[in-house]
């Protein structure tokens, strides 16, 4: 029996400076303007901190990138974004067990999905502030650069009608030692 969609896994360790290379926090911010979830979750903007103040005390990132795509010969009916969500989560909780656990910082792939109704419009606290974690892309970072000239992750575009040929998701996690990332690596080869 086939597999419906393959992972194609995508890893690097990079000093945190190669990804500051991407960090355009108001054209990134202006994209997220247009979400329905831009200032209604925690995780997405707008934030009171900016990403350099937040990562500052760490030196390198491991990106972790999964390309997903669909077997040619798969009769699912299972749309990519079904799948693709289904993937980002287990990345993201993968990535928050992780940050328990070790002096790390993770970003997770995409907003929160921890709770179905978030705090945030009732300007109340976050229910769990301890695993919530915000994206690459929430704090300012352009994710599709980032993807495809670091890790080597290009882009493809869906024809009119059509689903992508492929959808990419990334996290990151950020740390103080490159031999702490190092030792992470393996579990996601």
């Amino acid at each position: 029996m086939h597999q419906d969609f393959e992972i194609i896994h995508f890893t690097k360790i990079v000093p945190k400076e190669a990804i500051f290379k991407f960090y355009e926090p108001v054209r990134v911010e202006g994209y997220c303007k247009s979400c329905p979830n831009y200032n209604k979750l925690w995780s997405c903007p707008p934030h009171d901190f900016s990403a350099v103040s937040y990562l500052d005390s760490y030196d390198y990132v491991l990106l972790i990138g999964e390309k997903i795509i669909r077997n040619e010969e798969s009769l699912s009916n299972t749309s990519m974004n079904t799948y693709f969500q289904k993937v980002r989560r287990q990345l993201g909780d993968q990535l928050i067990e992780l940050s328990k656990s070790h002096d790390v910082e993770v970003l997770i792939a995409g907003n929160c999905y921890l709770c179905e109704d978030c705090l945030r419009t009732d300007d109340k606290s976050c229910r769990y502030e301890d695993r919530m974690k915000y994206s690459l892309e929430s704090i300012g970072f352009l994710v599709g650069d980032i993807a495809s000239e670091l890790l080597g992750i290009e882009l493809e575009w869906p024809e009119p009608g059509k689903e992508a040929p492929s959808l990419m998701t990334v996290g990151a996690i950020f740390a103080k030692e490159d031999i702490k990332l190092k030792a992470m690596l393996d579990q996601w080869r």
